[in-house]
C-alpha cells in the first residue's frame, strides 16, 4: 500500500549571507537551514567567487556543511565565472537540475529547478527571484506558468517574488498552484528581517499537496526572513 509522502521546504533569500550586523556568516546561515529540519531549500542572492563573500562558493559551502547535494543557477557572470543567483539544497535523491532564463529589463532573472525522488514518487522544486518592476515580473511569472504547466507531478515554487500577495502580476500563477501560507490563513510578514511589514517570500504548491503547517522563522542571519512549509502528497495522490 502506497504511503503519504512528506516533505519540509525552506525559501530564504540569504543576501549572500550578510546578516543585520553587517556580517557575512555562511555559519549562521548554514545553522538557520539545519535548525529548520528542511529536506529542501531554496536560497536566492547566493554568492560565488566574490569579494564581498570571501571568494567563496556558498552553495557548495552551505551544501558541504549541511550534509545536502546542492545545485547552483548563476544569473550573473564575470569573466565567465559565476559571481550571484539562486541554489537549492537537498537530502532527497536529486534526479535532474535545470535552469531557465527568465524575460524582463534589469538585473538578470532565472528559473532554478530540480527533480527529486522522495519515497518513490519524482517531485519537482522550482526555486526564482523576480525582478523589481510589475512589468518584468509579469513577463517572469508568464514564462514560469509555461515551465509548471509541463510538470507532469507535483511541484513546489518557492522564492522572493518582489511584491504582495495582491499583486495583479501574480494572478496566472494562483490559477495553477496555491500560496501555501495563504492555504492556511497564516500570511506573516517575510521582509525587512528587523521588523517585518511585508510579505513577498513565497511557497506555492500544485493541487497535488497539502499543506500541514507553515511558519515565518526569526533570524538575523539576512534582511530577509526564512519560511518553512511542511507538506504532505496523500498515498492517493502519489500513486
Amino acid at each position: 500500500m502506497p504511503l503519504d509522502v512528506s516533505l519540509r521546504v525552506l525559501t530564504y533569500n540569504i543576501r549572500h549571507c550578510k546578516g543585520l550586523d553587517g556580517r557575512v556568516s555562511l555559519d549562521r546561515v548554514a545553522s538557520v537551514i539545519r535548525s529548520s529540519g528542511a529536506d529542501l531549500a531554496a536560497l536566492q542572492e547566493v554568492d560565488s567567487f566574490s569579494c564581498r563573500s570571501g571568494l567563496r562558493r556558498q552553495a557548495y559551502v552551505l551544501g558541504r556543511e549541511l550534509v545536502m547535494w546542492s545545485v547552483y543557477g548563476p544569473t550573473r557572470r564575470t569573466l565567465r565565472l559565476p559571481r550571484f543567483g539562486n541554489a537549492i539544497l537537498g537530502k532527497r535523491r536529486l534526479l535532474e537540475a535545470v535552469q531557465h532564463r527568465l524575460p524582463g529589463e534589469g538585473e538578470p532573472r532565472s528559473l532554478l529547478g530540480v527533480k527529486v525522488e522522495s519515497d518513490r514518487v519524482e517531485l519537482a522544486l522550482f526555486n526564482t527571484h523576480l525582478g523589481l518592476t510589475v512589468r518584468s515580473r509579469g513577463e517572469q511569472i508568464a514564462r514560469i506558468v509555461e515551465v509548471l504547466q509541463g510538470a507532469s507531478g507535483p511541484f513546489v515554487l518557492c522564492g522572493d517574488f518582489n511584491c504582495r500577495p495582491h499583486a495583479p502580476e501574480l494572478a496566472p500563477l494562483y490559477a495553477l498552484a496555491q500560496d501555501a501560507a495563504a492555504v492556511l490563513g497564516r500570511e506573516a510578514p517575510t521582509f525587512p528581517a528587523g521588523g517585518p511589514k511585508v510579505r513577498i517570500d513565497y511557497i506555492f504548491v500544485s493541487p497535488h499537496w497539502s499543506v500541514r503547517g507553515i511558519e515565518v522563522l526569526e533570524s538575523d542571519a539576512s534582511d530577509h526572513l526564512p519560511v518553512m512549509a511542511e507538506l504532505v502528497v496523500p498515498a492517493e495522490s502519489a500513486s
